[in-house]
């Protein structure tokens, strides 16, 4: 009997071509999506195998050029728990791409074939001497910088002079690697030849390698290492916080952590629609062969025999469905991993495959399938024999309700479409599916562009905040210092209305780096009376006398329970010092990372005297004459030995309005996911529906309807059903967008300015219509292509 029923079982598939390879086809794409869960562990092997690869520190420490002997770097790794020590000169500068300028970050090595921490990894080419340059591989992957083998690049040293060296290959590392995604070209040469550039001596960065990497670790290794330079060199304090990198840690993990639980909501939303559509292809599958189950039910076969057999039929669509839909699972997931990698980390991930997750595909691609089955299934052999033998597929109380005696009595519209909107009514359970289906793509189609609208009009608000047009910032790594005194070089300039000093600092607040931001009390850069949501801005006489008063960010007052005057604790290199909150702002620049500080008191607690630009103000606000501007600005700097990076504003928004589109580009490939998944399920549904009634279009046909007729029915019933649809996705598209909004707020911290466009609206219910008159084409095709006799003869 077994053999039996797997026979009848493969003759249902073969018979039902066409329903089989769409039920495969949405079973595979709903189990394609939950090989997105694969892309966090796959991100975390990635990243730790590129750590493997360069050796990437546990502890890197920036010092302010520190000569340090031979003898000096052996006690550091004579220290307790390290294992290696590598020292390198940074440098950072501008160079020339064609007649452009752009910054340039310069990384000197000590020796190339001897590295232990944090190596530089050569790809291409060959390690460069004196005066030759190793350019980083991810320069020419974001189209920043294409040199290659053999290509000049002129860039200034310290003193304001061009100098040209040449390329000898490409490298990666871990690390600098994330730079050329951020603007900046990366450089690799011999250390001497870094120093040389910089007018400089001794090291800037030392990286260490250790044995252990537990938090209390690197706690008690930094001390050492501090307490060792205090003792055996002419070091004073590190030029920022030490960086560390706990064991199961890598850089951007907290960050992406974030992203990857919106990530995780997303996926949860994509499977559940998955799996509402699963269950419904197969709930029609099991109703449209009602009368079949009843037939078998007469020539005596149990409820257990019938139910055995449509399971050993959903196990097989759903075996056939899962391994489609994991090998798609690992083509999905590898694709968001490359996207992930590439766009925000600057490296090109090696093909992986999570085995768990995809071993979870093919389990739950399975099982949700008998699952989806069951109810149906035991709706079905319930069925008295008498009433499924009897189904002519139009239920007996049909044209009793209200809506059926409207939809009949209509006498505006032709005939064809009364008719098809009857079909629409008379199978209200699948008519109502079939508008869910729709409702959910509408929906989330909806929440995700509106969500990516709030975005960027988010971003746009917060560089609004900002009131300067230029801000010429000197370089933290191995050139020469800014003094306040340039100021009057920089106000000098034709075409400078105003011009103030500016410090950027990092700090550390409970564990987590912040930003120290140092500007005057009157400041020209930010607007202070629209970003400030409750206190006051530092005043002349707390700026003065540097007392120690700070403006924090509503998320910092939220997340650290700190208001109106009260103490908070922010650790700098030389040392923990108390500030008093005098004033809450509600910027989330640096995802709300930031502290305002007045500027003699950032520089009293970090023992810098120097500043690190300037913010200015132009007469003329057009973009030609800011970039004018910008340029002399940074010449004059240069004629005094200053290297400057001129960061302009309407560059900057339009910048972060990119970056913030790779977050907007992976929302929309979920939904864009979701979109498809639904469209096959929607042409299921139809086709599966056209196969009910093709003893209907057969009679039809022979009372003489022709095939336009027939695609007119039957069109003008899938439009009807995604009208409704897409009007229902509207009120579900706002929910969707309110709870994704709620889920970044909760996530990743960000608060947006939730918008509803109604211009969006317009487009997904104009696309919605569009759409299913394209994928009803195939189902209308073979509507008007069946034969009479054939129709009126299928069983």
């Amino acid at each position: 009997m077994v053999s039996s029923l797997l026979s009848k079982s493969f003759g249902d598939l073969k018979r039902r071509r066409t329903r089989t390879f769409l039920t495969v086809l949405t079973i595979a794409l709903g189990v394609a999506a939950l090989g997105m869960f694969a892309v966090v562990p796959l991100m975390d092997e990635n990243m730790f195998h590129q750590m493997e690869r360069c050796n990437m520190y546990d502890i890197r420490c920036e010092v302010n050029n520190l000569p340090l002997m031979g003898e000096n770097m052996r006690g550091l790794e004579d220290l307790p728990n390290v294992n290696g020590v590598e020292g390198k000169y940074i440098y950072a500068t501008r160079m020339y791409i064609g007649d452009r300028r752009a910054d340039a970050f310069i990384v000197g090595v000590e020796d190339f074939s001897a590295q232990k921490v944090d190596r530089i990894v050569r790809t291409s080419g060959s390690y460069p001497s004196y005066m030759e340059l190793l350019t980083d591989g991810s320069n020419g992957r974001v189209k920043l910088f294409n040199g290659e083998s053999g290509d000049p690049v002129r860039l200034y040293d310290a003193n304001g002079m061009v100098r040209e060296l040449n390329i000898t290959g490409s490298a990666y590392n871990n690390d600098y690697s994330q730079w050329p995604g951020w603007g900046t070209v990366v450089l690799y040469t011999t250390i001497g030849t870094a120093r040389e550039l910089a007018n400089g001596t001794g090291y800037i960065i030392l990286s260490f390698d250790l044995d252990k990497a537990g938090k209390g670790d690197l706690e008690r290794t930094v001390e050492d290492i501090q307490n060792y330079l205090e003792q055996n060199s002419d070091f004073v304090a590190f030029a920022s916080m030490p960086v560390t990198n706990e064991e199961g840690n890598w850089p951007g993990k907290d960050e992406f952590s974030d992203m990857a639980n919106f990530f995780y909501v997303l996926t949860f939303m994509t499977m559940g629609c998955s799996l509402f559509l699963i269950s419904n292809t197969m709930h029609t599958m099991i109703t449209e062969q009602r009368k079949e189950i009843c037939q078998m039910k007469a020539v005596g076969a149990t409820r257990a025999q019938v139910v055995r057999t449509y399971l050993t039929t959903s196990f097989i669509l759903g075996t056939v469905g899962a391994l489609i839909g994991t090998i798609l699972g690992i083509l999905v997931s590898y694709g968001m991993l490359w996207f992930l990698s590439s766009s925000f980390y600057g490296v090109t991930p090696n093909f992986l495959v999570h085995v768990p997750t995809m071993l979870l595909c093919l389990v739950l691609g399975v099982l949700a399938t008998l699952v989806a089955t069951l109810p149906a299934l035991v709706q079905g052999v319930r069925v008295p024999v008498r009433e499924g033998m009897e189904s002519a597929g139009i239920s007996a109380n049909f044209g009793s309700s209200f809506i059926d005696r409207a939809l009949m009595r209509n006498k505006l519209l032709p005939r064809t479409f009364q008719m098809g909107f009857r079909n629409a009514s008379r199978k209200k359970g699948r008519s109502i599916s079939t508008i869910l289906q729709i409702t959910l793509a509408v929906g989330m189609f909806l929440g995700v562009v509106t969500i990516g609208y709030s975005l960027s009009e988010t971003v746009k608000t917060e560089f609004d905040y900002f009131t300067y047009d230029i801000q010429a910032m000197g370089s933290s790594e191995g050139a020469k210092a800014i003094t306040p005194e340039m100021i009057s070089v920089v106000t000098s300039i034709e075409g400078v209305a105003n011009a103030e000093p500016v410090i950027w600092s990092q700090g550390r607040l409970a564990g987590e780096d912040v930003l120290l931001l140092g500007y005057p009390h009157d400041t020209i850069s930010y607007d202070i009376n629209r970003t400030l949501q409750r206190g006051r801005w530092f005043n002349e006489a707390e700026e003065r006398s540097a007392e120690r008063v700070v403006v924090i960010s509503k998320m910092l007052s939220k997340a650290r329970n700190k208001d109106i005057d009260d103490l908070i604790d922010i650790g700098t290199p030389m040392g923990t010092f108390s500030y008093r909150v005098v004033g809450v702002q509600k910027s989330q620049m640096m995802n709300g990372h930031n502290v305002f500080i007045p500027i003699p008191t950032i520089q009293n607690v970090t023992n810098n005297p120097y500043i690190s630009g300037f913010a200015v103000v132009t007469s003329d606000r057009s973009h030609k004459e800011i970039d004018r501007v910008a340029s002399e600005i940074e010449d004059r700097m240069l004629e005094k030995g200053l290297v400057v990076s001129s960061g302009i504003l309407y560059v900057f928004k339009e910048q972060n309005l990119r970056g913030n589109q790779n977050i907007i580009n992976l929302m929309l490939a979920v939904g864009a996911l979701i979109v498809l998944i639904t469209s096959i399920g929607l042409v299921s549904t139809l086709t599966m529906n056209i196969i009910e009634r093709t003893r209907e279009i057969g009679m039809l046909r022979c009372i003489g309807s022709s095939s336009f007729a027939l695609r007119k029915i039957f069109g003008s019933e899938g439009m009807t059903l995604a009208f409704f649809g897409a009007l229902l996705g509207i009120p579900a598209g706002l929910g969707v967008g309110l709870f994704i909004e709620k889920m970044m707020e909760d996530i990743i911290k960000l608060e947006l300015f939730y918008e509803f466009p109604l211009a969006y609206v317009v487009i997904a219910f104009v696309m919605t219509l569009i759409l299913t008159l394209v994928v009803i084409q195939f189902p209308l095709r073979r509507a008007s292509k069946l034969r009479p006799g054939d129709a009126i003869r299928y069983a």
